[in-house]
Formats: C-alpha cells, sequence, structure tokens
C-alpha cells in the first residue's frame, strides 16, 4: 500500500502573544499558500490518494483540507484521528491505516508524530516497554520540513514493512507545482 506523510504547513508561532492554545494553532497566511503550492506539487507527480488521515490539530486539518481541494478529494475524504496528534502513539497509526483497506492514504500530522510512524514502518529500533533503554532509531530518522512530504510502500503481511519510496522537501514540491 501506498503510504505518503505530509507535515502540516507553517502555523502561527508559539510566541505570539495573541497565539491561541496548541490544538487551536491555525496555518498563517504564508502557510496555506505554501501548503497549497505542496499540493500542486503533489498532484504533479500522481499523488492520488483515496483517504486523507490527519490529526485533530487545526494546522493539520487546514493542511489536509487545502491538499484535499487540490488532489479533488472532498470533506468526506478527511478524517481525523488521534493517533496523528502530537500526544498520539506513532505505532496506533498503522492499525488505522490498514483498515481503510486497499489504495493509497496521505496522512497529515506533526513530526513528532509521522517522522517516528515511517521509522517504525521501516523498522528502526525502537524503545519497548521491554527494552526502554533500547536505541530509539524509529523516533529520529527521518525529519520532514513544515509541509514536507515522504512515501512507503508499506505491506501489511505477514508483518508491518515498509520501503522509502521517495523524501522531497517543500521547496521542491512547490517547484513541481510549478510545472
Amino acid at each position: 500500500m501506498e503510504v505518503t506523510f505530509l507535515r502540516h504547513g507553517i502555523a502561527v508561532d508559539r510566541s505570539d502573544p495573541l497565539c491561541p492554545p496548541d490544538i487551536d494553532r491555525p496555518l498563517t497566511l504564508d502557510g496555506k499558500n505554501r501548503t497549497e503550492g505542496v499540493a500542486r506539487g503533489l498532484k504533479a507527480i500522481g499523488l492520488r490518494p483515496r483517504i486523507i488521515l490527519t490529526s485533530p490539530y487545526l494546522r493539520c486539518v487546514q493542511t489536509a483540507r487545502v491538499t484535499a481541494q487540490v488532489l479533488g478529494l472532498t470533506k468526506q475524504d478527511v478524517l481525523p484521528i488521534e493517533c496523528l496528534s502530537p500526544e498520539g502513539d506513532p505505532r496506533a497509526l498503522w492499525p488505522e491505516v490498514a483498515a481503510t483497506g486497499d489504495g493509497p492514504v496521505l496522512c497529515i500530522g506533526h513530526g513528532g508524530s509521522i517522522e517516528p510512524a515511517a521509522g517504525i514502518a521501516v523498522g528502526l529500533p525502537t524503545r519497548t516497554v521491554d527494552n526502554p533503554d533500547g536505541p530509539d532509531f524509529a523516533f529520529r530518522s527521518f525529519h520532514l520540513k513544515k509541509a514536507g512530504a515522504m512515501q512507503l510502500e508499506v505491506d501489511f503481511e505477514p508483518e508491518l514493512s515498509a520501503k522509502l519510496s521517495w523524501l522531497m522537501s517543500p521547496k521542491l514540491l512547490r517547484q513541481l507545482g510549478r510545472s
């Protein structure tokens, strides 16, 4: 299954005195515009997800809506799920993705949720309850800038495994969207 990860766009700075609580931080105007350019780039490279799973945080939902519109999806194709929130367990994403059925999925979230989920899928070591002092490479091996994206080819049988197909910066995606 093709699973694409997109980190949310640029949001209002936490240090802004008018900044709302983290869950309600919106994209900035520049963040919306750059996200739309990234979405056009994703469309230009042929991304055609059948569903978008997103963090319920406002900046992610806004990123999902902008991306859905560019890719020709509807609001009903955008599903908020808790495991993509900053407090979510990245391991919990994979049963959610598998439950969506066959076909490409786009996941929109925060660096701290989507990057470790990708690391786990490609089999990088991570700390566990049984091994709390073990290596934590899965949580530190991928880094996406805001509105950056990567795609994995994921298999669920006989167990979760994945291969990295591509990883692109937001700048490259925006350039591809202008071509």
